[in-house]
């Protein structure tokens, strides 16, 4: 009898990589937060991603965190459970107290704590030191696999769509920036660097923290910078299926983080076989570690100007052709396999 998975989780996006190695490997999946919340059917794996979406994306109170552990504590009976590390804090709760006590919770009752970098792991024994004992694995890098094209996409119409010409030199900044910081980054670098010809393919979109007044003059100023010469901004919601041509485009990725463990953005570029230029720490750092990619200092405007100057005059599409072969060898299937197995091993203490 195949064994049956339950990923807790309504973001498509990235259930859907994990439900497709599972399948692969001979499990049946089923996903969705409901499923774990009405407990009317019996899995063997339980494998969970962010245990803020439990909670509504919102810090819990006291009451729902025990709820929430109560259930998983009722859950934990008869399955296993598995938690991929996609964050060290949910956006915008550094060091929240009440976060802490639900991760830590999701931690001790976990079987296995999956990272998809050693620097995750690194920051989870900082963090979290409670957990140290507990069943760590790293299975470094992931990749968008499931999003690539069926044909090769002809790159200068791609570049056409977009109104750009042959000589330009297109950057993409591509995702969501959760702080003011790293806005002002992408606009003092992007307004600075000698580059000739360059453009900026601005898919990404500011949503900051803090006082409403100030949130305002913030998202204003960058509506306004966003509108400037050399800048194209897609403000519509991009598809899976519109993506390749997005990134086909652009000459190289910038990668726009200063808070977080990791981004999906990097190995999505390498999929796609693109440039890549990225903050120094992290996952970030260890996804491009021997590659011929740039990497910057995330808190210097200064150094990312000079990292897409530098970007400007390399071997770009070797490159890109090298970090498409590399994101190739980080499929979800030996993710997955990963996990499964290490739920045999005896190193771990659990609640």
């Amino acid at each position: 009898m195949r064994q049956q998975v339950l990923i807790p989780s309504d973001n498509f996006d990235f259930v859907a990589n994990f439900a497709e190695g599972y399948r692969k490997l001979g499990f049946d999946v089923s996903a969705g937060r409901i499923n774990f919340e009405l407990e009317c059917r019996k899995y063997d794996i339980l494998h969970f991603l962010w245990p803020e979406e439990l909670t509504n994306w919102q810090r819990p109170t006291s009451d729902q965190i025990d709820q929430v552990l109560a259930r998983l504590d009722r859950w934990a009976k008869h399955s296993k459970i598995i938690i991929s590390v996609n964050n060290l804090y949910p956006h915008g709760y550094d060091k929240d107290p009440a976060f802490h006590r639900l991760y830590v919770g999701f931690y001790e009752r976990a079987n296995v704590i999956h990272h998809f970098s050693n620097a995750s792991k690194d920051a989870v024994f900082r963090e979290f030191p409670s957990t140290v004992l507990y069943n760590h694995i790293a299975h470094v890098g992931f990749n968008y696999e499931r999003l690539l094209p069926k044909f090769k996409i002809d790159r200068a119409a791609a570049r056409r769509s977009f109104g750009f010409a042959a000589e330009d030199m297109v950057f993409l900044a591509f995702g969501t920036l959760r702080f003011w910081e790293e806005a002002r980054l992408l606009m003092q670098a992007f307004g600075s660097a000698n580059v000739s010809g360059r453009k900026l393919l601005l898919a990404t979109r500011y949503n900051g923290y803090g006082a409403s007044w100030r949130q305002r003059m913030r998202r204003w100023r960058w509506h306004v910078w966003s509108k400037t010469d050399r800048i194209t901004a897609i403000t519509d919601r991009i598809s899976d299926a519109q993506l390749p041509g997005l990134f086909a485009a652009a000459d190289a990725i910038i990668v726009i983080r200063q808070n977080s463990i990791s981004s999906g953005v990097p190995s999505l570029a390498m999929t796609f076989g693109r440039f890549v230029i990225a903050p120094n720490f992290g996952g970030i750092a260890e996804y491009l570690d021997g590659t011929e990619n740039i990497l910057y200092d995330e808190f210097s405007a200064l150094d990312l100007s000079k990292a897409m100057e530098r970007a400007s005059i390399a071997d770009r599409e070797r490159v890109g052709d090298s970090n498409a072969l590399i994101a190739s060898r980080w499929g979800w299937e030996d993710i997955v396999r990963s996990c499964v197995d290490a739920l045999s091993s005896k190193v771990f203490h659990r609640k």
